[in-house]
């Protein structure tokens, strides 16, 4: 850890911290296995038949497209949208084909996803003294449905989406409706994520402590953003916060 992180949360009372806002992508659960099951079973799906590589390229093209074009929004990461987009190329759209593609994917992506090594432990271990929420980007449903599928609702208290208030981080407008949902100021938060500039500006607009999760797929810096704490598995948490192990 540097001087430079250590620095940066000097002046931190944990006494006062009351609640963590969890990032989820990426954070309580690695992104890319999970996003490779989907496009693997999408490919299986898609009326033209392609190779892998001819197919997520032009998934990948369809996804820029729509970020491009909704930018900033929870639909901008819309899977069904990109299948539309992918469909309507290849002049073989239907609605219906649209939704087995998406259907596939998101089964396949859900079932794929390898939780954070410890996780269940260590959110039973925070959730004994804090308030626990989510802020993230992404439609309600497939976040809704991640954490079912998981079973990992009961931990948290209060969840926001990029959809649910129009705007996707760094905004203020999602923290700000999240910390009124959990009844807590930001002066008594600490957001844990993966990306810098989704999450670490985020926390930096409200003079939040950012804890970065390190994941190696994520390698910009954001001028400004110094991260309070770094970490690379989720149960290091426990020693961040001081807090001890309860048998």
């Amino acid at each position: 850890m540097s001087s430079k992180s250590r620095k940066s949360g000097a002046n931190i009372a944990l006494n006062k911290i009351r609640g963590i806002i969890f990032d989820l992508d990426n954070t309580l659960y690695l992104y890319e296995p999970a996003h490779r099951a989907g496009i693997v079973a999408s490919h299986k799906k898609y009326p033209i038949k392609q190779s892998l590589a001819k197919f997520t390229e032009k998934y990948n093209v369809a996804r820029d497209k729509n970020e491009s074009e909704l930018f900033g929004t929870g639909s901008s990461h819309n899977r069904l949208l990109y299948f539309q987009k992918m469909l309507e190329t290849d002049n073989c759209f239907s609605p219906n084909t649209a939704l087995e593609l998406a259907r596939a994917y998101w089964i396949a992506f859900i079932t794929g996803m390898k939780l954070e090594p410890q996780l269940r432990e260590t959110l039973l271990l925070l959730v004994r003294k804090y308030k626990l929420g989510i802020l993230s980007d992404l439609t309600a449903d497939i976040q809704f449905a991640k954490l079912t599928a998981h079973r990992l609702w009961p931990f948290f208290d209060a969840i926001v989406t990029s959809e649910e208030v129009g705007v996707e981080k760094p905004s203020k407008i999602g923290i700000k409706l999240l910390l009124k949902k959990m009844n807590l100021r930001a002066n008594q938060v600490i957001i844990v994520g993966d990306n810098p500039m989704n999450d670490g500006l985020c926390a930096k607009k409200l003079g939040i402590p950012f804890i970065q999760i390190i994941r190696s797929d994520i390698k910009q810096k954001i001028p400004g953003v110094v991260a309070w704490r770094k970490i690379k598995k989720l149960p290091e948490l426990q020693k961040v916060l001081l807090l001890k192990r309860t048998k």
